[in-house]
């Protein structure tokens, strides 16, 4: 897949050349590795199905679809290309696109971005049976810095989005040589902890589930941690941090030691990129033939809201793919026990890239023939925070 420049967006193209934008299409490889290509307003796509699909097809259309960006957002328009283009499942002629959605243009899948395009399209690393995305990375790389410097933090987020496993593999790669105590306040035994606490050297303690830890407990940790020098502690939090400490689930003490080091680990519906390679992560360890629609399945599971994480997404893979369902289509064994996409909408200008959010602008005034209160009405914000992207954007109001 790539795209042309049309006549008339030569000036948008020469622009492109010198100053590539961060925002367009990741294309899924048939390995589950990510290909970026920046779009901008006009841009109209070629399809070229190569060597990394299965059947070996090499069929090529050229004037596939056009992106047409205005101000609420980024259009897509099908050229009559014959093979169709398809968003989230569904065949459009014309149709506004959101950050995350699957766009399928004859036998290619993509995801769009509005922004970080570049960086989303970097390979993810495998550590073990771990794979670690660009936005895990960063959780990673924070969790290490806190370890290195012996600071207790939290980790929250979702149920299922590996938080554990990131504490884990950050302890691995760190080299941490201090004895690690592992508690889960999801299966509390008052016995395991009065024998931890008879630790008398220093020690890492990493409780899962720290939110259903007893206050007691958790006030016992932290002052067991204080008082022993080179001893810290680490919790992982089902949810927000501060929620749970407002319902009275973590306790203020806690608060106080950790409440200014917490790691936010994205969801799965946030990190969609990684969906690709987790999917082909798992088909690797549990040996399934590659003898299906690889482009198929990475549509099916791009398309579905994760909400319940990795472990959702891994448990409907074993379910679609066990020997009772192997007399059927496995993918379309997915596709009828997936989890209902969620609604997705463009991402606000302050939130997607600033080339694409600098044409949305402009496109904006000129609907509104330069009247700012117009044009502000709709792009749904206020003037006063018009006049900010205004000036953000380094984008001139003139009237016409």
């Amino acid at each position: 897949m790539n795209y042309q420049q049309g006549k008339d967006v030569m000036l948008s193209a020469a622009v492109t050349s010198e100053t590539p934008t961060n925002w367009g299409l990741l294309r899924v490889k048939g390995d589950g590795s990510l290909s970026p290509l920046p779009l901008f307003d006009g841009a109209i796509v070629d399809v070229t199905c190569d060597e990394s699909h299965h059947d070996g097809d090499t069929s090529h259309v050229r004037h596939h679809a056009q992106f047409i960006v205005r101000s609420e957002g980024v259009y897509v328009s099908d050229l009559d290309s014959g093979q169709g283009t398809w968003v989230d499942g569904i065949a459009v002629r014309k149709l506004g696109l959101a950050h995350g959605s699957v766009l399928r243009c004859g036998r290619c899948i993509a995801l769009f971005v509005e922004r970080d395009l570049a960086q989303s399209a970097s390979p993810p690393k495998r550590k073990g049976n771990v794979v670690i995305g660009v936005r895990l990375q960063a959780c990673l790389d924070t969790a290490l810095g806190f370890i290195h410097g012996k600071r207790s933090f939290l980790v929250e987020g979702n149920a299922g989005v590996g938080k554990s496993t990131m504490v884990d593999a950050a302890l691995r790669k760190a080299g941490e040589t201090t004895p690690v105590c592992h508690l889960d306040g999801a299966c509390f035994e008052s016995e395991a902890l009065v024998r931890a606490f008879e630790r008398t050297s220093p020690c890492v303690w990493v409780v899962r589930h720290f939110e259903q830890f007893p206050r007691a407990a958790q006030a016992d940790l932290v002052r067991t941690v204080r008082m022993m020098d080179g001893s810290f502690l680490i919790g992982t939090v089902v949810g927000s941090v501060e929620h749970a400490h407002a319902e009275g689930r973590v306790c203020s003490s806690c608060m106080t030691l950790m409440g200014s080091h917490v790691i936010r680990v994205p969801s799965l519906i946030e990190r969609r990129e990684d969906i690709p390679m987790l999917t082909m992560e798992y088909l690797r360890r549990t040996e399934v033939p590659m003898t299906f629609d690889v482009m198929g399945l990475f549509e099916c599971v791009l398309r579905a809201g994760w909400t319940g994480g990795i472990r959702e997404l891994q448990d409907h893979l074993s379910a679609a793919f066990s020997s009772d369902s192997v007399s059927e289509d496995p993918i379309k064994t997915l596709a009828r026990s997936i989890p209902r996409p969620c609604s997705k909408e463009p991402l606000s200008l302050s939130s997607s890239d600033p080339d694409l959010a600098r044409v949305r602008l402009q496109k904006a005034l000129t609907m509104a023939s330069g009247t700012v209160a117009e044009a502000a009405r709709n792009l749904r914000i206020s003037r006063q925070t018009f006049y900010r992207e205004l000036r953000r954007l380094s984008v001139e109001a003139t009237r016409s």
